[in-house]
């Protein structure tokens, strides 16, 4: 069956860039053709597109040239989503992306904050009119944070009501939906941790490092430094920095090395090697889960603890997560076994796929009856 993708694809983030490709895969490992809904949220992405009247040969450059002012590792971002990704024609609105689905047999949501109430985005909600017979299903959604926001919660009322299946990825993001339509929705894992995710060596890096992925600039920084530097003492290894792209190879961390750009297969890799990984990302804290990596997880506010509270709390290990720096030995902070998160992953991963199983067999009997019938 086809299946239309709609995920935050269009950013320079490793992990959200690797949950669109996960996502995709795991699609296609079930027999799936896959499409990526090439939807753009920037505004300023959005105004170039129908300034350029969605054709892509003009607006590709362009937005290259206007993303490489801004980012950096934008060249190994679009190398990575021109070689893994097949993609719908561009959709600047609505009307273009009702056009990209009328083939589809489903158009899947998800994963990562896409119902996030700071910025809702309509087609992340599939907010617009899709064939009769095409399903709407999410897979692992997230709404970033719990929200009591009038409006907001009206508008996913709304908007979720008209799903015909809903997963999400954790139990603050179910309450929203339980709470707002009724619905019972699956709790599913990161898509991330339901496959095998490719890790490429990055040329010049051996031996063992302290690995830094820090997001939130503005919150993080402070404790993430007394962190990096408490375990340099103690355990007497190199700090590497992979900063974000917005910052275009600025750190601001203690490094002894800035890493970038690079791929986010590499950026995997990174994280699979490091002797400890300090971070204050969801996926970063998801990575070294999957390869168990000694890792100190940053709270940098309400807007990613929920976050990271809700995966080490599934995975026994709140301790992980620090809001202060203890006076003792920090690398002494170690998961005491691996056992209890590897069971309860393990169990998240099957039922991402048994949910995806179930979701789309309507849709994939529905058109094996219309083809018998010479529709």
């Amino acid at each position: 069956m086809r299946v239309g993708h709609l995920t935050l694809l269009h950013g320079y983030n490793y992990g959200g860039m690797l949950q669109a490709w996960a996502t995709q895969e795991i699609l296609r490992s079930h027999g799936h053709e896959v499409i990526t809904l090439d939807y753009h949220p920037a505004r300023r992405m959005q105004l170039l597109r129908r300034a350029c009247l969605n054709f892509r040969p003009l607006f590709q450059p362009l937005a290259s040239f206007s993303d490489k002012l801004n980012f950096s590792g934008v060249d190994q971002f679009n190398a990575f989503r021109a070689r893994h990704f097949t993609f719908s024609k561009t959709c600047s609105d609505i009307r273009t992306l009702e056009r990209a689905c009328r083939d589809f047999d489903a158009v899947v949501v998800g994963s990562d904050q896409v119902w996030s109430p700071d910025w809702i985005r309509a087609p992340y909600f599939v907010d617009f009119d899709l064939p009769s017979s095409c399903r709407r299903v999410s897979l692992a959604a997230c709404c970033g944070r719990p929200c009591e926001d009038p409006e907001y919660r009206a508008f996913v009322a709304r908007t979720l009501s008209r799903f015909n299946q809903i997963s999400v990825r954790n139990e603050f993001t179910a309450d929203l939906v339980r709470q707002t339509t009724g619905k019972e929705p699956a709790i599913v894992c990161d898509p991330t941790l339901a496959t095998e995710v490719p890790a490429h060596p990055v040329p010049g890096i051996s031996g063992p490092y302290i690995l830094a992925y820090i997001i939130n600039r503005k919150h993080s920084i402070p404790l993430a430094t007394e962190a990096l530097l408490k375990l340099k003492r103690q355990i007497g290894l190199p700090v590497y920095s992979i900063p974000p792209a917005e910052l275009k190879g600025q750190c601001g961390l203690p490094a002894d090395r800035i890493l970038g750009p690079i791929t986010p297969f590499q950026w995997n890799h990174l994280i699979a090697n490091a002797s400890w990984l300090v971070t204050d990302s969801f996926h970063g804290t998801i990575f070294a889960l999957k390869n168990h990596r000694n890792f100190t997880a940053i709270s940098s506010g309400f807007k990613t603890a929920g976050r990271l509270g809700a995966i080490l709390s599934a995975t026994g290990l709140t301790d992980q997560m620090v809001t202060t720096i203890p006076e003792g030995d920090l690398s002494s902070i170690v998961p005491e076994t691996w056992l209890a998160s590897d069971s309860h992953l393990f169990g998240e991963s099957r039922g991402y796929h048994e949910f995806l199983a179930e979701s789309l067999a309507t849709a994939s009997s529905n058109e094996q009856n219309q083809q018998s019938r010479g529709i």
